[in-house]
């Protein structure tokens, strides 16, 4: 964004919280906001603003035209009210509870505790209506094919090596003489 607009759209926000009927009743202030506007370091403009903002804030307000004394006024901001401690707390909760999420996705790393591979035998083998294997081992446990491939073979009571892989995934092999080729799985029970 341009800085000039930036600038420009803050202190239009910083007037408009009730600075606007000062701004009205002082036009000098016009002037010294257009003096910073001219200014071309950031850090200066900055200060300049904060400093005729300050200006208008010590000044009374002038008295509403009366056109906008009979509109509706909008409530103050949340920043010029005093909270206690629990109200500050409720409206930081949706934050703290956005920034969990997802956070179930990140991993930590490998979990040096568990083992980098197991064995077992083949107890049960179906075929899920993408045509992918559904395997059930003799130790319970229910693992699925990811993806498909040409050919795979497996049979009831054929001892598998499933390895831990990268970024949590892990790698079905048949444990059989001169086979090396696996297939890319996921734990379902």
């Amino acid at each position: 964004m341009n800085p000039r607009r930036l600038i420009a759209s803050a202190t239009f926000l910083l007037l408009g919280a009730g600075s606007i009927t000062a701004v009205a009743a002082a036009p000098d202030a016009l002037d010294s906001l257009r003096a910073c506007k001219s200014l071309t370091d950031v850090a200066k403009r900055a200060s300049c603003y904060e400093a005729e903002l300050a200006k208008l804030d010590s000044q009374p307000a002038a008295p509403a035209p009366a056109a906008a004394a009979k509109a509706p006024t909008s409530p103050q901001p949340a920043a010029a009210k005093v909270q206690s401690p629990a109200a500050v707390a409720a409206e930081k909760a949706p934050i703290a509870a956005t920034a969990a999420f997802g956070e179930e996705a990140v991993r930590k790393g490998p979990d040096p505790s568990q083992p980098k591979s197991m064995t077992a035998r083949i107890d049960k083998l179906r075929k899920s209506a993408s045509d992918l294997a559904i395997i059930t081992l003799d130790n319970g446990q229910v693992w699925r094919q990811l993806e498909a491939t040409d050919y795979f073979p497996m049979a009831l009571g054929d001892t598998v090596l499933i390895k831990r892989g990268a970024l949590g995934s892990y790698k079905l092999l048949v444990v059989k003489e001169g086979w090396t080729r696996g297939i890319p799985v996921s734990r379902s029970k």
